[in-house]
């Protein structure tokens, strides 16, 4: 008798096994469908009633920043500045300063004009060599970073262009070419870094030995979408690394040149449509299950 209650309850199992991934995916897809469709909307939308600040080389920080003519000097002074909800443009040309935004929600930093070619824009911000943070997203939401060429110019080890840390959540980094920085290339640190959007960016070329990496996410819940990560060719280079985290998307980017294309450690991730080519390893799941 036991042993028929026990061949009973297997298919049952089986059954809510099935319908719990099935819902799990349906959860992933739909918030997918809501970040690359309805997100890029809303946000449109949103800037359409903001108001707008002006960055130029030659600008001024003690100027309003209201328009090109009173424009500021530093993207720095304007992110640390700028009211929540508003955008800020930033005029071509080099900027040296690091880029902070700290405890700051809803603001778009597009660049002006925006252009971009394979692997360069007209506005870059630029860091100081080894262990440099480009842009730095602490404690921040909703955080745009539209159009800039990203690069801590490191040839050794030490820094990520973008690091988007300690309970930053929907922040989208959208249409951007990061290259050359020390670690990483763009970094989603920490699990309660959530619900971010790494979306159409060209990643490429993070310089030194030992571990190097194109995006890595250790947040739960972000989507990596439509990014071209390539050329991170030493023996521990990845191009991109899902570490020790769980429901994370990864689709439609183009890995390529990489030691290790896309490395999944962690819980209940979803990895497809993806290209991979040229590397010494393509797709890895490492550890974790569900995957």
């Amino acid at each position: 008798m036991k042993g028929k209650e026990q061949k009973k309850a297997l298919p049952e199992k089986v059954t809510r096994f099935k319908k719990n991934v099935f819902n799990y995916l349906l959860c992933q897809t739909l918030l997918l469908l809501f970040f690359t469709c309805v997100f890029p909307v809303l946000f449109y939308r949103s800037s359409l009633r903001a108001a707008y600040f002006y960055v130029k080389t030659n600008g001024n920080n003690t100027f309003s920043g209201s328009n090109w003519t009173a424009a500021w000097r530093t993207i720095s002074f304007a992110a640390s500045n700028i009211p929540p909800g508003n955008s800020f443009y930033v005029s071509n040309g080099n900027y040296f300063n690091r880029v902070r935004f700290n405890n700051i929600t809803n603001i778009n930093m597009i660049s002006y004009p925006y252009m971009i070619s394979r692997d360069n824009t007209a506005v870059q911000i630029l860091g100081s060599g080894m262990g440099q943070n480009p842009v730095e997203i602490d404690n921040s939401r909703k955080i745009t970073i539209l159009g800039f060429t990203i690069s801590g110019q490191s040839t050794g080890g030490g820094g990520n262009g973008i690091i988007i840390q300690n309970d930053s959540t929907s922040n989208f980094i959208f249409r951007n070419v990061v290259c050359s920085n020390g670690d990483r290339g763009i970094y989603i640190w920490g699990t309660s870094c959530s619900n971010n959007l790494i979306m159409s960016n060209r990643v490429f070329q993070q310089q030194g030995a030992g571990l190097r990496t194109g995006i890595e996410v250790s947040g739960d819940h972000n989507i990596i979408k439509g990014n071209y990560v390539c050329r991170h060719s030493g023996s521990l280079h990845y191009g991109i690394h899902v570490q020790t985290s769980r429901g994370n998307i990864v689709t439609g980017n183009t890995a390529c040149s990489n030691n290790l294309d896309i490395l999944v450690h962690g819980f209940y991730n979803l990895v497809c449509s993806n290209n991979v080519s040229g590397n010494t390893n393509g797709i890895m799941l490492y550890s974790g299950k569900s995957n």
